[in-house]
């Protein structure tokens, strides 16, 4: 029987795209699954450039996601003013 396996490319974003990568990248050889990363949610918060989905394909991929957390990583931690809730504005 002989088997032929072309290049597949996935448009993902979210825990869905990252699960479905997932799923590809095991059953496909190496080197045949190309991803495209939704970066619709990208935004700026305080300086700082948060890109959620491809976060999320990245620590799904590497095996490094915390599947208890919703996408946090289990070895990403953050500094308290990350963690903590906003404080509210300062009357004046």
């Amino acid at each position: 029987m002989r088997t032929f396996v072309s290049n597949v490319v996935l448009i993902a974003g979210g825990v869905g795209g990252a699960r479905m990568a997932e799923g590809l990248a095991r059953v496909l050889p190496a080197g045949t699954l190309t991803v495209i990363a939704n970066i619709g949610d990208d935004d700026d918060f305080y300086g700082l450039r948060v890109c959620p989905d491809i976060d999320t394909l990245i620590y799904t991929l590497s095996d490094r996601i915390d599947r208890k957390q919703a996408g946090a990583s289990r070895t990403t931690a953050c500094a308290p003013w990350m963690c903590s809730p906003p404080s509210p504005p300062r009357p004046g």
